[in-house]
């Protein structure tokens, strides 16, 4: 059971840095200027909820959702979806320390 949770855990961390990758991948897509807010640089309009999607190819501004913008601001522009990753990844390696130090019984 341990191990079964131990893998799907696992399995959680890696979608995380993947869709971590991918987020910081779309966000070189995004504008951000005085006159329009933030916005994507081309059209049809990308996304960074639920699976990150590059914008279109044709060279125009588009306006980005109140998520698309809530997700790029809190989590991309800020710095905390890296430091997610990372703390992540340190409590489950902490939990794999702390029990193979734990003798079984």
């Amino acid at each position: 059971m341990r191990r079964l949770r131990l893998v799907f855990v696992a399995g959680v961390i890696a979608l995380l840095l993947a869709y971590t990758l991918a987020a910081y991948t779309v966000a070189c897509a995004v504008y951000e200027g005085p006159e329009v807010g933030i916005a994507w640089r081309s059209t049809p309009p990308g996304s960074f909820f639920p699976i990150p999607q590059m914008p279109g190819m044709l060279t125009a501004l588009s306006g980005m959702s109140l998520l698309d913008q809530a997700i790029y601001l809190i989590f991309i522009k800020t710095g905390l979806l890296p430091a997610i990753d990372i703390l992540a990844v340190a409590i489950v390696a902490m939990a794999l320390a702390r029990g193979r130090r734990q003798p079984k019984g």
